[in-house]
């Protein structure tokens, strides 16, 4: 199955990206866009790039396996070393000290990546250390992080335009200048012969000149970008033509500059960027240095192992994607620069967070098995204690009541066996005091001096009722005085007292409980 790789020029004016898919038959095409970076000098320029980003997310243009993208080489340090070794390892272990003293930085805020230019006969090498702030690629990191997207590979721009045109130059006698003008900055790389004779990004562009002419003629900016685009350089009856060359003259003396420091001066350039589309601009140029040719710098010529690339290069938006084009066509495990190294490492952060849940997971897990290892350990203490319990509740039970032989349900059995004694007890009498016994202890209980006469005594299952009569109602209270002295008779209570029929007597109702333990 094919990878699609998806390279992301991310400008200050405008995003360009580039889809390629990549299968065992060969290299394909997919799509390519630019999308506009809004102006808004109220909101900042991440918040806006973002916004761009979003809306081609939106637009399923930057759906991919693998993400190439570019720090702006003008935000980069680069510096050409000479070693006298060659190894891919060692040139990453020496580069970053080799830069020590000629960077302003500190080692410790850039990440340095580094790419061996050529090799002699000798063993030594020639070697490419560019240095970008941490910051600036913690920046682009987390802007692409907001849509999902984190790349695989951080390049330079001016190496992924290199990859486009290093097949180019063989062949081809003279060193060739590739000059990408951008809104902000503008890219000059020399190659010759399939290498890179050097690489330099100036921090000026298409919008230097626009606030140029804006400020010479006090003009808006949106008008001053207009008579850019509508004069010619070549036209010298124009006024506005030696404006915009006087606008071009910081510029001019940047790549007067970085033409200084090639071994051999290029005879030949190619203008790319949007910056290029300024007319007469070529021919500016080949007069200021002496540049005998300018290629069109269309790229249709570009021998590209690429279905729909000739296609592509052709169209306007197509020119402006080259530096995405050489991205998206970088190869796998390429030993070109990638600043996706150390703390910055691909994939690094998804391992730190997988590393972090997989913590928090064992953690988890660890209380998990404290809080069951608890239970269990109280369950066991409780079950044993329940066993314990049973144990000695069977015991209890077999010698309360050793006529049970089964016994499956304790409780149960022994409220049902207690039941059964009280039947019996109750059939039998067992703790009720013989009737004779009951009138004994009334005779003796009733003060010898106190008249009574009984008309009525009932004795059943130790309840006595009895119906008498005496002379006052204090001989009543008397009568009762004495039988709650009984040990055996429980709850005296006496109800009808009143005077009777027969003059100088009082009837009443006595009655209470008699048993053994009573009282």
């Amino acid at each position: 199955m094919a990878q699609i790789t998806v390279g992301l020029d991310i400008g200050t004016a405008s995003i360009k990206g580039v889809r390629v898919a990549r299968g065992l038959r060969g290299s394909t095409l997919l799509d390519y866009f630019v999308h506009p970076v809004s102006y808004d000098p109220t909101r900042g320029l991440a918040q806006r790039q973002e916004e761009a980003l979003r809306a081609l997310a939106a637009q399923r243009r930057l759906k991919g396996e693998r993400w190439v993208v570019a720090m702006p080489t003008a935000a980069t340090s680069l510096r050409e070393l000479e070693l006298p070794f060659s190894d891919r390892k060692k040139i990453d272990q020496v580069a970053p000290y080799e830069l020590e003293g000629q960077i302003p930085f500190d080692l410790a805020e850039v990440v340095v990546a580094a790419m061996l230019l050529e090799r002699s006969d000798a063993g030594k090498s020639r070697v490419l250390a560019a240095a970008v702030p941490k910051a600036l690629l913690q920046e682009r990191i987390s802007l692409l992080n907001q849509v999902d997207i984190d790349p695989q590979e951080i390049d330079l721009e001016g190496l992924a335009l290199a990859r486009l045109y290093q097949p180019w130059t063989r062949g081809t006698p003279g060193p060739l200048l590739l000059i990408e003008i951008g809104a902000q900055d503008t890219l000059l790389c020399c190659i010759e012969e399939g290498r890179v004779l050097f690489l330099r990004g100036v921090a000026i562009g298409g919008e230097e000149l626009t606030r140029a002419v804006s400020e010479r003629l006090s003009l808006p900016l949106e008008e001053a970008e207009k008579i850019k685009q509508e004069v010619d350089l070549g036209n010298p009856g124009d006024r506005r033509s030696a404006i915009l060359k006087e606008g071009l003259e910081p510029w001019i003396a940047e790549v007067e500059k970085s033409l200084r420091l090639a071994t051999r001066p290029p005879n030949r350039f190619v203008l790319l960027g949007g910056g290029a589309r300024l007319r007469g601009l070529s021919e500016y140029l080949q007069e200021r240095f002496s540049l005998p040719d300018a290629e069109k710098g269309n790229g249709a010529n570009l021998a590209l192992d690429l279905k729909g690339a000739e296609a592509m290069l052709v169209t306007r938006d197509g020119r402006l994607c080259q530096v995405a084009l050489g991205l998206a066509l970088r190869p796998d495990g390429t030993d070109g620069i990638n600043f996706r190294k150390g703390e910055f490492s691909f994939g690094k952060g998804a391992a730190e967070r997988r590393a972090q849940w997989v913590s928090i997971g064992l953690t988890l897990l660890v209380v998990a098995g404290l809080l069951l290892g608890n239970v269990y350990l109280r369950y066991q203490i409780k079950a044993s204690r329940y066993q314990s319990l049973k144990a000695d509740l069977r015991e209890r039970f077999t010698k309360a009541f050793p006529q049970v032989h089964n016994v499956t349900q304790e409780v149960d059995q022994a409220k049902s066996a207690i039941d059964g004694l009280k039947r019996t007890e109750s059939f039998l009498g067992i703790g009720e005091l013989p009737p004779l016994l009951i009138l004994r202890e009334i005779t003796l209980a009733i003060p010898k001096e106190t008249p009574i006469e009984v008309h009525d005594l009932v004795i059943d299952g130790g309840k006595v009722r009895m119906e008498a009569q005496t002379d006052s109602f204090e001989s009543i209270d008397r009568i009762k005085g004495g039988l709650i002295k009984v040990q055996s008779f429980r709850d005296v209570t006496i109800s009808d007292a009143k005077a009777a029929a027969e003059p100088g007597k009082v009837s009443f109702r006595i009655q209470f409980q008699a048993g053994e333990g009573g009282g």
